[in-house]
């Protein structure tokens, strides 16, 4: 800053003498003053919450949040605070220095602190004279937070509990979706994924509402049942959540089923040399027997024939579960009847009915129609 000085002196001695005296401009610098365009330090949002803003927080949850403040010149700032509540920490402690500067504030409150509000005003100083200060007010509120969680859709989301099947070598895919008040976002994760799963987009993922697809193709190695959770959490309070457990089963695939013509002429393949049906043991020369003998018109051999096959196949390493419970059923029928087939059981009764309708299904069965992902 350049300053001119003019000394002016005026003597008077025997008369009137003047006697003025210029000092010439003189330049000085002096580093205590700054120039008047100086910028006073600021807050930074983020991380430092909105000035004037209030926080709550549970008696015995931590509260934390991050104060930042920065200078546009090249100055350092200091980092003050006023009015923190007793038991409170702020890492870095304060004075802290910097520019950036900041630090965090971390407080637990206990249940005597419950209805009480503090308000702590944050000071960041510049360190050129006269010094330029900016404040930041925020309140923390201790209260009893309700927690609003966030809910799984259903659907897309299978049911919570669910088991889904997939067999070695086919692909599942499901979509997990969860919201929550509009004002919230959610963020979802998951544990418990199986090797080689995928999800889209990849977790953790957040919005509201938020989702992402899985996606597996299991191996033979992954037969069993994985189990995966699913959390979906507000991002104001980690604390607030709700989860989600799917099950994936992976069935060992069984072999294919045969029919009665393949085991009819194939005697040597069968993995057993007696079944029983109905009530009654047949050996391998009684079933043969059945298997060659002429159904018609009676319903205990149609369903016969169709039953021998099944549970044949179901020995050598089919399938079981489409058929069990039909399975059952037959035998039940058989079982009505004293004796060894046949019955001569007429297909317009009740119990022909009944029988025609269960060798129907053991006939799809057979020709491999429920089972069609099983291999030769």
């Amino acid at each position: 800053m350049k300053r001119e000085i003019i000394i002016k002196r005026t003597l008077t001695k025997a008369g009137v003498l003047s006697l003025t005296l210029a000092v010439l401009t003189l330049c000085l610098l002096c580093c205590s003053e700054k120039s008047a365009y100086a910028a006073p330090p600021v807050f930074d949002h983020p991380p430092t919450p909105a000035c004037g803003s209030t926080l709550s927080v549970a008696p015995g949850d931590t509260l934390s949040f991050t104060v930042q403040a920065s200078d546009p010149d090249p100055e350092v700032v200091a980092l003050v605070a006023f009015g923190l509540p007793p038991g409170a920490t702020m890492t870095p402690g304060l004075p802290t220095y910097g520019n950036p500067v900041s630090s965090t504030f971390s407080w637990t409150p206990t249940a005597a602190d419950l209805g009480t509000t503090r308000v702590i005003t944050f000071l960041a100083v510049d360190s050129q004279f006269p010094h330029e200060r900016t404040s930041c007010t925020i309140s923390v509120k201790v209260e009893e937070v309700v927690c609003l969680p966030p809910v799984f859709d259903h659907p897309p989301t299978p049911p919570c509990g669910s088991t889904l099947s997939v067999a070695p070598g086919d692909t599942l895919c499901f979509k997990v979706q969860a919201s929550a008040d509009p004002s919230q976002t959610v963020c979802l994760t998951a544990t418990g994924l199986p090797v080689g799963a995928t999800m889209a987009p990849g977790l953790p993922t957040c919005g509201n509402p938020v989702s992402s697809d899985f996606c597996w193709t299991p191996t033979a190695a992954d037969v069993g049942t994985h189990s995966i959770t699913f959390t979906a959490a507000t991002d104001e309070d980690e604390t607030c959540k709700v989860q989600c457990t799917i099950n994936v089963e992976v069935k060992e695939v069984g072999k294919c089923p045969h029919t009665i013509g393949f085991w009819k002429t194939h005697p040597a393949d069968w993995p057993v040399t007696s079944l029983t049906l109905g009530c009654e043991t047949y050996d391998q020369s009684e079933l043969l027997g059945i298997l060659n003998t002429s159904s018609w018109g009676d319903a205990s051999l149609i369903l016969a024939r169709q039953l021998i096959a099944a549970k044949l196949s179901i020995a050598n390493g089919s399938d079981p579960a489409p058929v069990a419970a039909v399975i059952a059923h037959a035998d039940s029928l058989l079982c009505g009847f004293p004796g060894k087939l046949p019955y001569n059981v007429r297909t317009f009764t009740a119990t022909g009915r009944a029988m025609v309708a269960d060798s129907r299904t053991l006939d799809r069965y057979n020709n491999g129609v429920l089972t069609p992902n099983c291999v030769p």
